[in-house]
């Protein structure tokens, strides 16, 4: 799984679910730590990375490509603050929510952090087609739930004080408007009412729903992201590999695909696959459309809600789709 894929798989547990269930032994020493604090572009973090560390624009976060390492940031709504709290305070509720994605957490800390406060940082690993990592997360809370992660591919590894001392640098601050928020993303999205904009998680896409709640306890609103991501690109037609990232997302592993089609989406030749999902025991509608950039990365949309919901908002769909385009 990508770095992309990633940080997607730890979005949400409700509003978000939809999206995947979509994150060298340096010696310690005054060199080992950047000095400066730089924002996380599209979210509200900022933090001090590592030397080596640098912003990608790939995702929300940092990249050092000599140690095959990430530090990437995830934001929810903050209602969704006190039930990922929860869930970062235990080992055990953890491992049950991302054994799926090949996460495995093994200690829990409570770290002071800068500003004062404590936080449960999670450290742990992940396995995935790329490898092995050493993983760290934790949970912040502010204007935004902000999930931050930080992976190395093993046998390379950061020395821990150096990692606690990333996480205990991480600031949060003010909300960027829907414009700056939208402007950062690699593609052009339209935004049609009766849809408004959520935000964009990790830097990656963009989620829109309908109603009136950012946090959709319950799967009641419709829900539309269009997600910019990496992949494997394999000699399969494009049919199988839209249903392989589609089935990648685990709310849609044992999706009902009634129809499939091919179709141009953002400049390029696609796929529209349509059917059912059961969540919390009710059947909903979605559609996901995908194409294959320029850049050799993948572009979904998906969007989902109830019969009614769907065929009241199949128009508008079809708008918001058109307007997708990878920007140059």
């Amino acid at each position: 799984m990508t770095t992309s894929a990633r940080a997607l798989s730890l979005m949400l547990h409700h509003t978000f679910r939809m999206l995947c269930a979509f994150a060298m032994v340096l010696a310690i020493n005054d060199s080992a730590i950047a000095q400066d604090t730089l924002s996380v572009r599209g979210t509200t973090v900022s933090l001090v990375p590592p030397k080596g560390f640098e912003p990608t624009g790939d995702f929300a976060g940092f990249v050092n490509n000599d140690i095959k390492g990430t530090i990437a940031v995830t934001e929810l709504p903050k209602e969704a603050f006190g039930e990922m709290s929860t869930l970062f305070s235990d080992v055990d509720k953890v491992n049950a929510k991302f054994s799926n994605g090949g996460i495995r957490a093994n200690t829990l800390e409570w770290l002071k952090i800068n500003t004062g406060e404590s936080i449960p940082l999670i450290h742990g690993t992940q396995t995935t087609l790329d490898g092995h990592f050493d993983k760290w997360m934790a949970v912040y809370g502010g204007n935004k739930t902000s999930l931050v992660t930080l992976q190395v591919l093993e046998p390379n590894s950061l020395d821990p004080l150096v990692v606690k001392a990333v996480f205990a640098s991480v600031k949060t601050g003010v909300v960027a408007s829907q414009e700056e928020q939208l402007s950062r993303l690699p593609f052009e999205l339209k935004v049609v009412e009766p849809f408004r904009f959520i935000g964009t998680p990790a830097g990656l896409g963009a989620l829109l729903t309908v109603g009136p709640n950012d946090l959709n306890s319950g799967n009641l609103q419709p829900i539309l992201m269009v997600v910019h991501q990496a992949g494997p690109v394999a000699p399969d037609s494009l049919e199988k590999m839209a249903e392989t990232q589609l089935r990648i997302t685990s709310s849609f592993r044992a999706a009902q695909i009634r129809s499939t089609r091919p179709i141009k989406f953002a400049g390029a030749e696609g796929i529209l696959l349509e059917g059912t999902v059961t969540l919390d025991g009710s059947v909903k509608q979605f559609s996901q459309r995908f194409s294959i950039g320029k850049d050799g990365l993948f572009l979904r949309l998906v969007v989902m809600g109830s019969e009614a919901q769907m065929q009241e908002l199949r128009d508008v769909v079809e708008q918001i789709a058109s307007s997708v385009a990878l920007k140059s």
